[in-house]
C-alpha cells in the first residue's frame, strides 16, 4: 500500500485504531506505509518486559 500516490481509503485516516492522531510528530513511514510512534513504543516496551520476566 503506496500512500504517496493515488487515492486511497488508507490515505484520508487521521488517527491510528487506537485513536492516536497521524501527524508529523507522531507517524514514522517504513516501506511506504505509515506507523503510529506511539503505539510501536507502547509494543516495544511491553515486548521488553515480557522478555525481561
Amino acid at each position: 500500500m503506496n500512500l504517496k500516490r493515488g487515492r486511497n481509503r488508507w490515505r484520508e485516516k487521521t488517527h491510528c485504531p487506537q485513536g492516536h492522531a497521524y501527524d508529523a510528530e507522531n507517524t514514522r513511514f517504513y516501506r511506504g506505509r505509515r506507523y503510529c510512534r506511539t503505539c510501536q513504543n507502547t509494543k516495544h516496551l511491553k515486548k521488553k518486559e515480557h522478555s525481561n520476566a
